[in-house]
């Protein structure tokens, strides 16, 4: 279980911890009592029901997470911390750009990469593992206060050519949960949904 009241040396991961911590609790707003039906509805062909939104993140932090998690537990075995002047979070060029596209107020639209395409399962399923994926991003987050986010870097899950430096992956990863989540959170209020 993640540590809600950790205290972080670094203010950029402490950021994306309260901001994991938001999409958690939108997560649940957005998902909470909804039924089999509700959450496999959409409005057309073409737009992403709120099982597709979900299934859609799980497939990317899935990507991310076994990006990440060779990467931090090799900086931690070798103590590869930090300095302190180089305490204050730069993004890099391709993270900045990840960051900018998905942007929960941005206005860009994306087509998805193969790698990130939803696959299909049950809901209660897709819930648990995404829940599941969320709580082990957050530890490794926790884990990766003190190492250097800037050098520190994995290949993108789109292509192994671009590089994204850790401190920008915890920042992309929960901007990414929450534009998605929007959108589901806007399936809701749709006059067709069912239950309305």
């Amino acid at each position: 279980m993640s540590d809600q009241n950790k205290q972080f040396s670094n203010p950029h991961l402490e950021a994306c911890h309260h901001h994991f911590d938001k999409t958690l609790d939108l997560f649940h707003e957005v998902t909470d009592g909804l039924s089999e039906e509700q959450l496999r509805w959409k409005p057309a062909k073409q737009q992403w029901s709120t099982a597709e939104n979900i299934g859609h993140l799980l497939a990317s932090n899935q990507l991310y997470y076994e990006r990440l998690k060779p990467l931090i537990e090799t900086a931690l075995a070798q103590g590869r911390n930090n300095p302190p002047w180089l305490e204050k979070h730069k993004s890099g060029f391709v993270g900045g750009m990840i960051r900018s596209v998905v942007d929960p107020a941005g206005k860009f639209k994306v087509k998805t990469f193969r790698s990130f395409v939803p696959r299909e399962m049950a809901t209660d399923e897709q819930r648990r593992q995404y829940l599941d994926c969320n709580e082990k991003l957050l530890r490794l987050l926790e884990q990766s206060d003190g190492l250097n986010t800037r050098k520190l870097t994995i290949a993108s899950p789109v292509s192994g050519l671009l590089r994204i430096n850790l401190g920008d992956a915890f920042s992309i990863l929960p901007a990414h949960a929450e534009r998605h989540l929007n959108q589901a959170a806007r399936l809701r209020k749709h006059p067709d949904f069912p239950g309305n």
